[in-house]
């Protein structure tokens, strides 16, 4: 266990709970990739995540599907009489809910493959997914990666006015940010199809360098597991947290091609106000980072960091994180939001310069 992990955390592998094989995997016993779907009371869409799995064009490697439910309650029969005949895909139940956590790091136990690939139950990978994957993953550039992420496509789904709500102000926050990052980066002139992330870069630009890992993103299995798996304790962030420590000691790609699909839907990510994530994604900024760079950026620019997550937030979630950090909320008035908003985007722009005239 790392020494950042909190020592007197569960076992984050829940070994006392068994997880049941409804369908064994019938396949080649040599597995290069592994498609993993955790699910949970989401019967609705899981059918459409395992049969873009399937249905895959020129797929030159051996490959499995995993599926575990984290229901005990779900009656899983009829999905599995489907495709009981398929050899390369399995399924099992969880005895008891594990956690969101506990599932993933479950599929990494359950999983055959050198590599793993996490595709949620209400997201999809594209039929192209496995072939353009393979020719990345065979290549000896990328062979000692820990990880490699892709880009995606959206699909809506959304029931409440709320929600609604939530969905666009998630597209206009990803507008926004693609069109901010390709006025102020000389890279965007001339990117690569394939890029090197860093939790450096990522935390100086305030985005996240997984993209969304629930459509495709893909883990070493072996040096994951040297890793010590998903650490719950820093729930709601805590695959945000996880990924981006894995990154320290892992290199981690990104493919600028679109090869996942995901689905915005009802998840946690709409449904958890912006202080309850907040609140724990502060706290783990302070913590230390191996990386000088990152902990100079924390320590020098900690209030930019701060507001520029603060600056959606509406004044009660605002007050609510001013007195969780005993901060003045007078420091965070609207106009101080806005300038601090102004000083990243100088911060963003005299940092991509550095890094183009350094030649990283």
């Amino acid at each position: 266990m790392l020494d950042y992990i909190d020592k007197d955390s569960p076992d984050i592998f829940y070994r006392d709970v068994e997880s049941k094989c409804l369908k064994p995997y019938t396949g080649s016993e040599e597995v290069f990739l592994s498609i993993v779907i955790p699910t949970y009371k989401r019967a609705k869409y899981l059918e459409e995540a395992i049969e873009s799995a399937l249905n895959q064009r020129n797929v030159r490697i051996n490959y499995e599907i995993v599926v575990v439910n984290n229901d005990p309650q779900t009656d899983m029969s009829a999905l599995i009489e489907k495709y009981k005949c398929i050899p390369n895909i399995s399924f099992y139940v969880n005895g008891k809910n594990i956690g969101m956590m506990g599932n993933w790091n479950r599929l990494l136990m359950l999983s055959k493959g050198k590599w793993i690939a996490y595709c949620h139950d209400d997201d999809m990978v594209k039929d192209d997914y496995i072939s353009e994957m393979t020719k990345i993953l065979k290549n000896d550039k990328y062979s000692n990666a820990g990880g490699i992420c892709v880009c995606r496509d959206y699909v809506f789904e959304v029931q409440t006015e709320e929600q609604k709500q939530k969905a666009r102000s998630l597209l206009l926050w990803e507008l926004c940010r693609v069109i901010n990052r390709a006025l102020i980066s000389f890279r965007y002139l001339y990117r690569k199809d394939i890029e090197k992330i860093t939790p450096y870069k990522s935390l100086y630009l305030m985005q996240n360098i997984y993209n969304a890992m629930s459509c495709g993103t893909v883990f070493s299995r072996e040096k994951f597991l040297s890793y010590g798996g998903w650490h719950e304790e820093n729930y709601p962030v805590a695959d945000w947290y996880t990924s981006l420590r894995f990154n320290e000691d892992n290199d981690i790609y990104m493919v600028r091609k679109k090869l996942g699909i995901s689905r915005m839907a009802v998840n946690a990510s709409l449904t958890l106000r912006l202080a309850e994530w907040f609140i724990p994604t502060i706290r783990i900024l302070q913590r230390e980072w191996k990386d000088e760079k990152v902990n100079k950026v924390l320590k020098k620019d900690r209030d930019i960091a701060i507001s520029a997550m603060m600056e959606a937030m509406t004044p009660e979630d605002r007050e609510e994180v001013c007195r969780y950090f005993n901060i003045g909320f007078k420091r965070y008035s609207k106009l101080r939001l806005k300038l601090h908003a102004i000083k990243k985007r100088f911060w963003s722009l005299m940092h991509n310069i550095d890094w183009e005239l350094q030649g990283r």
